[in-house]
């Protein structure tokens, strides 16, 4: 009784390995959203995921708000906690890169880019402890190789968690962005059709420009 297996398989060890590869890079929420995985850093795999030069950094944010939000934007003070409330201990980010030489290619690309800047020595971060608090960075796969390689294209991610500590969360519009598995609620009959649009900008965090008065964030 019961089901008959047959258990012999025909995957072959690369077919397996396959998957391995995929589950060592993707996992899922309790929501079945995709987690990226970090990945180290290489200028070659960064650059073709980034807004051309002629574009990078060339829309000033604060144009783009108003009212409270604009505020926020002009004056970072208006954010960061008091000097009593900051953690005690603030660990610094690393940069997660392939190689030591990866390290300083990167921030060279980004400034050669527009996207990034050289900091003023007034513009450290400096933690409780007196030692500066530094930003880090890393990858994520954009689900793309590049051209002739096995490498994949990866999305530049600016670790802010450092300097987050110290400042209150500016909340905006958050509240009013859309979760999309509230259409799983939705019934739809026989003969009716959904049909929902949506609409982004290409690499906003690297064609938005933030005040240079945030450069110590």
């Amino acid at each position: 009784d019961g089901l008959n297996c047959d258990w012999s398989s025909d995957v072959s060890s690369s077919d397996l390995e396959d998957w391995l590869t995929t589950f060592r890079h993707k996992r899922t929420d309790y929501s079945g959203n995709a987690i990226a995985k970090a990945m180290p850093l290489s200028w070659s795999q960064v650059e073709p995921a980034l807004p051309p030069r002629e574009l990078a950094g060339k829309i000033p944010c604060e144009e783009l708000a108003e009212g409270r939000m604009r505020e926020l934007l002009l004056n970072p003070e208006l954010s960061v906690l008091p000097l009593a409330e900051w953690p005690a201990d603030i660990k610094s980010a690393q940069v997660k890169a392939v190689s030591d030489e990866e390290v300083v290619k990167i921030p060279i690309g980004l400034y050669k880019r527009g996207i990034r800047r050289v900091a003023d020595e007034d513009e450290r971060l400096i933690g409780p402890s007196g030692k500066a608090i530094y930003q880090g960075a890393f990858g994520v796969s954009k689900g793309k190789k590049l051209e002739g390689t096995d490498l994949d294209i990866l999305r530049l991610i600016i670790n802010l968690v450092p300097s987050n500590q110290v400042q209150r969360m500016i909340r905006g519009d958050n509240r009013t962005l859309p979760y999309l598995g509230q259409w799983c609620g939705c019934l739809v009959e026989d003969g009716e059709l959904v049909v929902w649009s949506s609409e982004d900008v290409k690499c906003c965090f690297y064609v938005i420009r933030l005040p240079k008065q945030w450069g110590k964030f």
